[in-house]
């Protein structure tokens, strides 16, 4: 089945999200559960904005949230090349708080399309970031769809639950 993303809007009070699940595993109810109860009370206190991602209907196929953030130029030394590394102390980045598809929409590019538009969002923004950065649960299954997508573990400790990833938003332009 083709993606079905046709519109991209920030959340409201005028959106019924009660119906949204992408699954039943752990993890899956925490990211349905935050976008039901969480998200819209966290926007509206700046802390973060969602982005809702619907479909012809104005269904909400997906969503993701994001947040300023910064990551440490050693926390980057293990997985950016020499020539890439950033000169400063800190380098900003876009965290994706959450990034959540609707169960019966997974595994058809939808997740694809919302982090190419993060992708895009973040290197258009009148502010610099340098990174993309998440956490990813380490049972979570999308482990391997970030990995493909080029983000790389870049803080790894054993029995931790949740994994560090991040994602170069200028690697090409530097390569070329």
């Amino acid at each position: 089945t083709a993606m079905r993303i046709v519109a991209v809007t920030l959340l409201t009070d005028d959106h019924d999200l009660s119906s949204f699940t992408c699954g039943a595993a752990p993890w899956q109810k925490e990211l349905s559960d935050y976008l039901i109860e969480n998200a819209l009370a966290e926007q509206q206190q700046g802390l973060n904005k969602t982005h809702l991602f619907l479909d012809n209907d104005d269904t909400c196929v997906g969503y993701a949230s994001v947040l300023a953030a910064q990551i440490e130029t050693r926390q980057a030394k293990a997985w950016l090349p020499p020539f890439k590394k950033p000169r400063y102390a800190h380098s900003p980045a876009l965290l994706v708080g959450r990034l959540a598809v609707r169960k019966e929409f997974q595994r058809e590019g939808n997740g694809r399309y919302i982090l190419e538009h993060i992708r895009h969002m973040a290197r258009s923004a009148d502010v610099g970031y340098r990174f993309l950065v998440l956490d990813v649960d380490h049972r979570n299954d999308a482990l391997a769809f970030y990995e493909r997508e080029g983000f790389s573990r870049i803080i790894e400790k054993p029995n931790q639950k949740m994994l560090k990833m991040a994602y170069d938003l200028y690697a090409e332009e530097e390569e070329s």
